[in-house]
């Protein structure tokens, strides 16, 4: 539970801290919003969550793909 609630908090962080950083870059590289960054923020999002859980994601592909 407590590496729940740890992922949990890393991931609150990562969201915010990353629609920062996309409005940030989007100003002052365009000088205008990013239109699709919440695909972006959403794909690295995940791919951070599965690294973070890859044991048991691997575990259940591998269960997956034997049976």
């Amino acid at each position: 539970m407590k590496r729940f609630f740890k992922t949990l908090l890393q991931f609150v962080v990562l969201s915010i801290a990353l629609h920062l950083l996309f409005d940030i870059v989007g100003w002052l590289v365009f000088s205008a919003p990013i239109k699709n960054k919440q695909i972006f923020i959403s794909f690295i999002t995940a791919s951070w969550l599965m690294y973070m859980y890859r044991d048991k994601f691997l575990k259940h592909l591998l269960r997956i793909n034997l049976n």
